[in-house]
């Protein structure tokens, strides 16, 4: 994403979230958490990705939703500008059965992190069954600092975090990844 005529060094997407916290003040503890100064390096959260879907015989509706959140999470993607996203297991697996749109967690992931995550680590589906595409985070320490929380549409779902294919940021996914702190 761009701010300013500059590109975020890091941007996190929610789906079908809300939060206690602004979106600025949720970027403003990545930022210190990343190490970041806020201006010349700086993350960019945003929890406005209010989906609907369908997605194995059920529709998930979003009384938010607008269409245009679905077609900006997926250019976003498409555009190399989302670096990581938590969304819902039911969003998780429609993504997974329409397209290659999350890296493989191997791929962003050092071998020992991976193997350490390995309990939480979600397989993609059909064409990717083989590979880990996503890392359960519901008991992580980020998640109840940030009070991040699925709507009530997906209030039951695992709390899933992938990384968007295309994203070059690889060594700031891998600070993200240790900082979330699973329990």
């Amino acid at each position: 994403m761009i701010f300013n005529n500059k590109q975020a060094d890091f941007t996190l997407a929610a789906v079908n979230t809300y939060s206690y916290k602004t979106d600025t003040e949720l970027a403003d503890e990545l930022n210190r958490s990343l190490g970041f100064d806020g201006k010349d390096d700086f993350s960019i959260v945003d929890t406005g990705y209010q989906l609907a879907y369908v997605y194995g015989g059920r529709r998930v509706d979003n009384s938010a939703s607008d269409e245009s959140n679905f077609e900006k999470f997926f250019l976003n993607i498409r555009n190399h500008v989302m670096d990581a996203a938590i969304i819902p297991r039911s969003f998780y697996d429609y993504c997974n059965s329409i397209e290659d749109v999350f890296y493989d967690i191997e791929y962003v992931l050092d071998a020992d992190t991976v193997s350490k995550l390995k309990p939480y680590l979600e397989k993609g589906s059909k064409d990717y069954a083989d590979d880990y595409r996503g890392v359960r985070i519901n008991d992580s320490s980020f998640l109840s600092k940030t009070g991040i929380t699925f709507l009530d549409v997906n209030k039951d779902e695992d709390y899933i975090l992938v990384f968007p294919v295309g994203s070059t940021k690889k060594d700031t996914c891998k600070r993200f990844m240790d900082m979330i702190e699973i329990a």
